[in-house]
């Protein structure tokens, strides 16, 4: 079985990747410019990501991982590999099915556009990048595919490079999202030199032995969440995703909604077991911020698209207070129900901007209920998910989001703020989103020759707004639903999602067991049966490498050594059940309240909104103006280092290095050639000249000598020979 699921996830990952070789080479030579490859890929992708998704419900078991590892490149002791784990099969559904559904929905969207052919290859290399990054066991080859994420995604929002506004944006979230990137890959080269391994098994076990200092640890943790600040967009780097709309419509509904936004929440969910309560404490306050931050910039704007950009900064947020407070099943929950109804949301407002020909100010629409009833009932859906409204999938995890984070901040009321952050943005939700909806689809319409030419979208946009509208519906994640009743785990009820997903800690021990929120009792081994005493001991607790045992949802207990730091079990029970509680009535109020305050305000119009943007003026003009975040970079950061470059060009590169370096060396080395050319004219030239001058006058001379008869010759040598004798005789 194992052998097999590691068959189906290289499958899954090599599908897209052969599409965009031949996309991107072959596509002006094929049929319709070859999208049926792409779409075959990712259809194929996604239906054996439904085949390892029906068997994890076969196994049902929480602790089930299938790995393989291969030397990479010949290096036997760096190897790489592929996870499939319960947490890998649920990213790989969230991927393959809203890329699947984009893809569909991009054929008719895009259809006529010049690069139509190019546009598909570039979906598949992202889907083949965000795939690749989901399923790797190993840190290297993640920061490899999590670069590739990053490519693909600029090609992807510059896709219409044409539009200074697109080329701009593409280029600034790839700039964004490097400064995060640096710290993530500071934290790997720590990894590296610490344990000499970048494999999940290896830094896992290490930090469950204590084989990493927590300080060092912290740093570590903080330079990974670098990484996903820059990819989640959260703040202070949330400000490339807004732009990022500059994109066509279906990259806003793949890669900023379901996908590659989800890349840094993923992160912190798969490296979890090695973040310490310092490092998460951060992440909390990191996504609370940013979930208040951006839910008020979305009250306020108009273009439809960017409303649904802040929105989902607003939700990213949400999902890393979440993982910050301890509560990982919530976090990753939220997660998967948020990219179907997000990405519902995006290819709705695909196909209002389509239905009108490009408008997106909402404030320009009004009264397309009638014109496009689809759409209609597909927001409808979408945003009562998003919004919390109960029986939608969005209430199911927001309630475990908010219950989470409420009971950590009554266990630490010094954290009060954080339950301030989740409630306050999950309020703020409900009235934007029905503000959006009620402005575009009721009324009567702003401007009747647009209203008139407005028209339904074709089936091949419609087929995926009904799919991911079905997949906001909230009983599809109740146990009952696939043929399970409710799991009832040592007292609690739980659905299928909870059961599956469970915190991971590492633990060299079993002296308790914390289980999920709500239950009613934290038995220790020791009063276990024997059939479950022996199922925990060998399927959880035997020392092979890092094990993973069910924690207690929400509370600061993550001390990767099993041990608890909330006062007494009885309380920790008692008080996860008061918040889920109070959780259940107040984020209901909350969420019906939004809706009927946007009635209220654009649909009755009892209340002007005119009127309290003019009430509370400095407010609404910071949030108009996006707290002024892009002009604070500008002046502290862009302008200074313009500066500082024009004045490295300027007066060193170009006056130093260039006039006086370069060009000074280039005069003196002339003015020594002409030296040297002098020198060697003058002087040795004439030496040379006057020895062979003298040696041809020699040589002339010499040939006197040389008469050519022999009988002078003989005299000659008769002569010396005379002398040489009288010479030795009187010598």
């Amino acid at each position: 079985m194992e052998c097999n699921t590691i068959q189906i996830a290289l499958l899954i990952f090599t599908l897209p990747l052969v599409a965009f070789v031949i996309q991107i080479f072959f596509n002006k030579k094929l049929p319709r410019q070859g999208d049926f490859i792409s779409l075959g890929a990712i259809g194929g992708s996604f239906i054996l990501s439904l085949s390892l998704l029906l068997n994890l419900f076969e196994r049902f078991d929480p602790t089930w991982r299938g790995i393989a590892q291969w030397p990479w490149i010949g290096l036997v002791n760096f190897k790489v590999g592929l996870l499939v784990d319960n947490v890998t099969v649920l990213m790989l559904i969230v991927v393959t099915t809203v890329s699947f559904l984009v893809h569909l929905y991009s054929v008719g969207y895009m259809k006529g556009d010049p690069r139509y052919g190019r546009f598909f290859a570039y979906l598949s290399l992202f889907s083949f990048a965000m795939i690749g990054l989901v399923i790797t066991d190993h840190l290297f080859v993640l920061y490899i595919f999590w670069e590739l994420v990053g490519v693909s995604s600029y090609l992807l929002i510059g896709f219409w490079f044409e539009k200074n506004s697109a080329a701009a944006a593409s280029k600034k979230a790839f700039l964004t999202t490097r400064v995060g990137d640096i710290g993530f890959f500071i934290g790997i080269l720590i990894v590296y030199h610490l344990i000499g391994s970048l494999s999940y098994d290896s830094l896992f076990s290490t930090v469950g032995s204590g084989g990493i200092s927590q300080g060092v640890l912290t740093w570590i943790g903080l330079c990974f969440f670098m990484g996903a600040v820059g990819k989640s967009a959260q703040f202070p780097l949330h400000i490339w995703l807004p732009d990022a709309m500059e994109g066509p419509t279906p990259i806003s509904a793949l890669i900023h909604a379901a996908t590659m936004v989800a890349a840094g929440v993923y992160l912190v969910v798969r490296l979890f077991p090695v973040l310490t309560t310092d490092t998460l404490l951060v992440i909390a306050y990191t996504g609370g911020v940013t979930a208040l931050f951006a839910a008020s910039m979305a009250m306020v704007h108009t273009d439809i698209k960017k409303i649904l950009a802040y929105s989902t900064v607003s939700q990213l947020g949400l999902m890393m207070l979440a993982l910050g407070v301890g509560s990982y099943t919530a976090g990753f929950f939220h997660l998967v129900t948020h990219a179907a109804f997000k990405a519902g949301l995006f290819l709705v407002s695909g196909s209002v901007i389509h239905g009108l020909h490009g408008e997106q100010n909402i404030f320009n629409m009004g009264g397309l209920r009638t014109k496009m009833p689809l759409t209609f009932i597909t927001c409808l859906i979408t945003a009562c998910a998003i919004s919390g409204v109960p029986l939608f999938s969005g209430f199911v995890s927001k309630d475990l989001v908010l219950s989470g984070t409420l009971a950590f901040s009554l266990e630490h009321p010094g954290h009060f703020l954080l339950g301030v952050f989740g409630f306050g943005a999950s309020a703020l939700t409900a009235f934007y989103m029905f503000r959006l909806l009620f402005v575009t689809f009721f009324g009567q319409p702003v401007n009747a020759a647009v209203h008139e030419k407005a028209h339904e979208s074709p089936w091949t946009m419609a087929v995926p707004l009904v799919m991911l509208s079905f997949l906001s519906f909230g009983f599809l994640y109740q146990g009952s639903f696939l043929g399970f009743n409710e799991v009832k785990l040592f007292g609690a009820k739980q659905n299928w999602f909870e059961t599956l997903i469970q915190k991971p800690v590492l633990s060299p021990s079993l002296k308790t067991i914390p289980i999920e929120e709500g239950g009613e009792d934290i038995p220790i081994l020791e009063q276990l049966d024997n059939s479950t005493k022996k199922y925990f001991q060998n399927e959880i607790a035997t020392p092979l490498g890092p094990r993973y045992l069910p924690e207690a949802e929400g509370g600061d207990d993550n001390r990767n050594d099993g041990s608890s730091v909330i006062q007494s079990e009885a309380q920790q029970n008692l008080l996860h059940h008061q918040a889920h509680k109070i959780t259940q009535i107040v984020s209901v109020f909350f969420a019906l309240f939004g809706v009927f305050l946007a009635w209220l305000f654009y649909v009755r119009k009892a209340l002007s909104a005119a009127f309290f943007a003019q009430k509370f003026g400095i407010i609404y003009l910071a949030a108009k103006s996006l707290y002024w975040i892009d002009e604070i970079y500008n002046l502290l950061m862009i302008r200074p280092l313009v500066k500082l470059c024009d004045f490295m060009f300027g007066a060193i590169d170009n006056v130093i290095i260039d006039q006086k370096i370069v060009d000074g060396s280039a005069r003196w080395v002339s003015r020594a050639s002409f030296h040297q050319g002098h020198f060697d004219n003058v002087v040795i030239d004439k030496v040379v000249d006057q020895t062979g001058k003298t040696t041809y006058e020699l040589g002339l001379g010499l040939t006197k000598i040389q008469s050519g008869q022999v009988q002078k010759y003989l005299m000659v040598g008769l002569g010396v020979l005379i002398i040489l004798s009288l010479w030795l005789v009187f010598s």
